[in-house]
């Protein structure tokens, strides 16, 4: 935003030279109280033509529009159509900035924006043109609320742009800074719960306990699949391949399950099919890993967690994905306790080993499927795909435990035990990630408040 940032003096500049005049303060101040007391039928029409709108179903409901998202509509318009001084500006111009930096997290294809101005443009006309306003002024009046929204328009889809950009350009970071070796081990790892979920599955066919068609979709290695395979492997081609191959042997699940010919025929046959299917995957991982660690250059680094930059695109695309299909994902924020003092006590190489020490603790007690954060300092964050909060918490006390026995061992025959706090978050149905990490750290600062070395849930 620093870059935005520096086009502030200019922006607040053209606001005073052409919106907020004093001449327009007082054209303002007419229309202000012309239109406030109907605010909240402008906002009605834009949310109900929105939600008609099948592309803003992704981004919206009736209970947020109702509970969240009206009121902050109304408030905005009120804002942006009243008389401003120059003290003003810097705030309002940082505003349109922010809207359009939640634009950019919650993905809002510009021209579902662009449409919803049109409409606010229009109801906004057409409360003045049922006024008492001459035509003189009328005119006046609308060439003004035009010019305003146009210009925030234009500033929020600015601060829209970059944000989408630089997302982006993290998510590319993010497959380019993760080693080779990292993810290869991962995939080996993902490939043993391949034919883990093949031994279990051909079991329940065998002793008739039937399977579910999405069965390997809902597995341990489906939900790596779905929630991260995109983000750490460039090999798009590959990668499309193994969404096609599970695609088919759902497909043949389906089909075979629903033939009415001999059960135990049917049964050996859905297993040839599973074991086919699973030969066939676990190659094209193979195929991945080994493309992986042909192209390896990285180095790993102190934690091995990922970077907080690169957490922006796993969170757009886990809240992308919870509003379109109703598994939420859960946030777990966790720090070490009294980290500071550890540095001053006995120097920040021993802060290092305890660092690293906590992170191996962290990374072993997630799942593959799940992304683990160095949010900042000795502070990480835990995203959790299609888990509820309470299972969340289980993680994060599994952890706890662990990291309160561990025993660090110092330079000199010396060493250390540590204690670690966390605050868990469920996703909450708001398409902005930020309010569920804002639950996640608020949480976290409860643990803390309490005492430290505890788990407490948002």
């Amino acid at each position: 935003m620093r870059r935005l940032n520096r086009h502030m003096k200019g922006l607040e500049k053209f606001y005073l030279t052409n919106l907020y005049t004093p001449e327009n303060n007082k054209v303002l101040a007419e229309i202000s109280t012309i239109i406030q007391p109907r605010y909240m039928d402008v906002v009605d029409v834009f949310y109900r033509e929105l939600l008609g709108d099948t592309s803003a179903r992704q981004f919206l409901d009736s209970e947020q529009v109702e509970n969240r998202l009206k009121g902050s509509l109304k408030d905005w318009l009120a804002d942006i159509l009243s008389p401003k001084e120059r003290y003003e500006m810097e705030h309002l111009i940082e505003r349109q900035l922010q809207i359009g930096q939640v634009h950019a997290r919650i993905d809002v294809p510009m021209p579902l924006v662009d449409n919803a101005m049109l409409m606010v443009k229009n109801g906004c006309f057409e409360i003045l043109v049922e006024s008492d306003m001459d035509r003189e002024h009328l005119a006046e009046a609308i060439r003004l609320v035009n010019s305003i929204l146009e210009s925030s328009l234009s500033m929020i889809n600015q601060a829209y742009m970059h944000d989408m950009v630089e997302n982006e350009r993290n998510a590319m970071s993010l497959r380019l800074n993760l080693s080779g070796q990292d993810i290869a081990l991962e995939i080996e790892r993902i490939r043993s719960d391949l034919f883990n979920w093949l031994s279990d599955s051909i079991f329940q066919v065998m002793s008739a306990q039937g399977l579910a068609e999405d069965s390997l979709q809902r597995s341990e290695f489906g939900l790596w699949v779905n929630h991260k395979m995109d983000l750490i492997t460039p090999q798009a081609d590959l990668s499309g391949k193994i969404k096609h191959r599970m695609d088919l042997l759902s497909a043949d699940i389906r089909h075979l399950t629903h033939q009415a010919d001999d059960p135990v025929q049917r049964q050996k046959e859905i297993c040839n099919q599973m074991s086919k299917a699973a030969n066939e995957i676990g190659w094209l991982l193979s195929e991945l890993a080994n493309s992986l660690l042909a192209n390896s250059s990285k180095e790993d680094s102190l934690t091995r967690l990922i970077e907080r930059k690169h957490m922006a695109p796993v969170l757009q695309k886990e809240t992308q994905m919870a509003l379109a299909t109703g598994n939420d994902y859960s946030l777990i924020m966790c720090d070490i306790d009294h980290f500071k003092r550890i540095n001053d006590i006995y120097g920040h190489a021993a802060g290092d080993l305890v660092l690293e020490q906590a992170a191996k603790v962290v990374r072993h007690a997630v799942r593959v499927s799940d992304y683990s954060f160095r949010y900042g300092g000795e502070e990480f964050l835990l995203v959790l795909p299609e888990s509820s909060a309470e299972q969340a918490a289980e993680v994060a006390e599994q952890i706890r435990q662990k990291v309160e026995k561990l025993v660090v061992e110092l330079e000199s025959q010396r060493s250390v035990n540590i204690s670690m706090s966390f605050g868990v978050a469920q996703f909450n149905g708001h398409p902005d990630y930020m309010r569920s990490l804002k639950n996640a750290d608020m949480a976290l600062y409860s643990a803390k408040h309490q005492g430290r070395n505890r788990v407490v849930m948002a």
